[in-house]
């Protein structure tokens, strides 16, 4: 049986991390053009359902970072914790 490509597992959010050279390298501070395209994506990925945990684990900075970057946005709203994380769909009966 054919697997699905790698690309086609991806969850919709990670979409959002396309641009970003991932992995970065362990340890290295973000600045300029590089720190504002990481805090454009990953703010996408977590307005697409994004968990922190999976956001960090994927592009190779800390949940401490990533937390970071979404506390400080204005115009995020940071879901609470555990429980639902994606849109109610219809269920079936």
């Amino acid at each position: 049986m054919l697997e699905p490509s790698p690309e086609k597992q991806k969850p919709p959010w990670a979409q959002e991390l396309q641009p970003l050279p991932i992995p970065y390298p362990p340890r290295t501070q973000l600045k300029g053009d590089a720190a504002a395209l990481f805090k454009k994506c990953v703010i996408g990925a977590y307005g697409k359902g994004g968990s922190i945990r999976d956001i960090a684990g994927r592009t190779n900075r800390s949940y401490g970072v990533v937390h970071r970057v979404l506390v400080d946005a204005p115009d995020v709203k940071l879901r609470k914790r555990g429980g639902r994380h994606r849109p109610v769909g219809p269920t079936v009966a």
